[in-house]
């Protein structure tokens, strides 16, 4: 038997699966120094902590930027040291985590995953591309918008395994050839653009990002019981996805230079082969379709979003009645990101109870004076969008940055955070431009783009949708006689 040597630290990685380098090193090292540094700062007109707890913040974030650890890591730290530095209590831990959008998060994905074990979201692709697959440009925008409506309800994980697989085997049968098919590149980033698009939608298209944000705003702001109900959001949101769904796709078709011609389309009896194949629509998939659209209209009844999407979720999982086997749902579940929802408001509470909050207005809002409820509006989901791709994969700690500052510098200019930070809530999720974004990666294996491809389309469609979603937003809020002011 060899003897192994004595080791104290894992400096291999052997059990943490995390060997110890520069860049690791570096994620502690800088923050601690980022704390210290900010510490110093003579900020104590605004609060006793207030400098200690912009360092804290500061730190926290280029930690879970710069770091390869889980952000859940960064929210651990977060409730943990933030009392500990006299930062908050733990009674305020416990009140912004049990605030926060954990339970919300936990059934809609619960009951989206019961599209994971139907045939429905084949179905429903097939079903687009019988329809509108017969020119070229037709049918990337069904493309597009195929994975928009299907990631309305469903996770934009599965969405972009399942139609990218899709898509692969029909630009295969249409003879198109990886890496040089510039139908191909469309199509496959198409498919990676309304996956992540069609969140927007509903609050349950995208539950992570969605209560996240929703989460963050009600700890950054708490005495103004601030919040978005699932109704509040559908009645923008989902204008706001049918009206530039088109558009956005339209986007990557111009670049991709693609015109309806040169390109063999396969004949609708493909597609309808194939959903022949797929046999009448199953039990399991109409009980899906039955319990998702109730969720949702007891939501927009009225009915208390947490408990709406526990008691669905239960269902879901129910004997005789349910779509989804325990066990397997329990391995999907994304628990690392739902341990982020849960801590990581906690930024919020500091800021506001350190007095950082009161800082930032003091220092910003005269650079931001006489701009108007739409023009912080916009300024935010331009930097939101900005900043989620160009910090690849370190968009949790963007996200929630921004919608507190957001927040902040809404209440401090007398303006309604709900109104003003909702648009930048949906740009953090368009995370589309980078190759070596996580997300994107699950679409790349196929071989069709390469990494500098999505840059130049993805840019110039997340701009132009961080101008007109703030712009289309107001003019909704106009329309419904939503309060701009508090």
């Amino acid at each position: 038997m060899e003897n192994k040597k004595f080791h104290l630290f894992d400096t291999a990685g052997e059990q943490t699966g995390l060997p110890v380098s520069r860049k690791i090193i570096l994620s502690f090292v800088i923050p601690v120094i980022l704390y210290f540094a900010l510490s110093l700062l003579p900020l104590s007109a605004y609060g006793e902590n207030c400098a200690k707890g912009l360092g804290f913040v500061v730190a926290i974030i280029v930690f879970m930027i710069m770091s390869p650890l889980d952000p859940a890591v960064g929210g651990i730290l977060l409730i943990t040291i933030g009392p500990l530095l006299g930062l908050c209590s733990w009674d305020e831990v416990k009140a912004a985590c049990g605030a926060s959008s954990f339970y919300p998060m936990l059934g809609m994905t619960i009951v989206a995953l019961g599209a994971e074990f139907t045939p429905f979201g084949r179905r429903v692709a097939y079903w687009f591309l019988y329809q509108f697959g017969q020119k070229p440009v037709a049918m990337l925008i069904a493309i597009g918008c195929a994975a928009a409506v299907l990631s309305a309800f469903v996770s934009n994980t599965a969405i972009i395994i399942l139609l990218s697989a899709i898509v692969n085997t029909m630009l295969l049968t249409m003879g198109e050839k990886p890496g040089e098919s510039r139908f191909g590149k469309a199509a496959m980033l198409l498919v990676l653009m309304g996956a992540e698009y069609g969140g927007m939608a509903l609050i349950n298209g995208s539950p992570g990002s969605n209560n996240l944000c929703i989460g963050t705003m009600i700890a950054a702001a708490p005495e103004y019981e601030l919040g978005i109900s699932y109704g509040e959001w559908a009645r923008i949101g989902f204008p706001l996805f049918v009206i530039t769904i088109v558009p956005m796709c339209l986007i990557y078709i111009w670049y991709f230079k693609i015109r309806n011609k040169n390109f063999q389309m396969l004949p609708k009896s493909y597609y309808k082969e194939q959903m022949v194949q797929l046999g009448h629509i199953s039990g399991a998939e109409l009980r899906w379709i039955i319990i998702t659209l109730a969720m949702i209209v007891a939501m927009l009844l009225g009915m208390n979003n947490n408990l709406a999407a526990m008691l669905f979720a239960g269902i879901s999982l129910l004997p005789l009645i349910g779509v989804s086997p325990f066990k397997d749902c329990m391995k999907k579940i994304p628990w690392a990101v739902l341990l982020g929802i849960c801590m990581l408001p906690v930024v919020g509470t500091i800021l506001t109870g350190t007095g950082v909050s009161d800082w930032i207005q003091a220092v910003v809002t005269p650079l931001l004076s006489g701009l108007s409820p739409l023009g912080l509006s916009i300024a935010l989901a331009v930097v939101m969008f900005l900043l989620t791709n160009i910090l690849v994969n370190a968009f949790v700690g963007v996200w929630v940055f921004m919608v507190s500052l957001g927040t902040v510098l809404s209440i401090s200019m007398g303006y309604n955070p709900v109104v003003v930070v909702f648009p930048s809530m949906l740009t953090g999720a368009m995370m589309w431009c980078m190759g070596a974004n996580a997300i994107s990666l699950l679409n790349k294996g196929y071989d069709w783009w390469d990494m500098k491809d999505p840059i130049i389309p993805g840019f110039v469609s997340g701009l132009f949708a961080s101008v007109v979603l703030p712009l289309l937003s107001y003019a909704l809020n106009l329309l419904y006689g939503t309060a701009l002011y508090i």
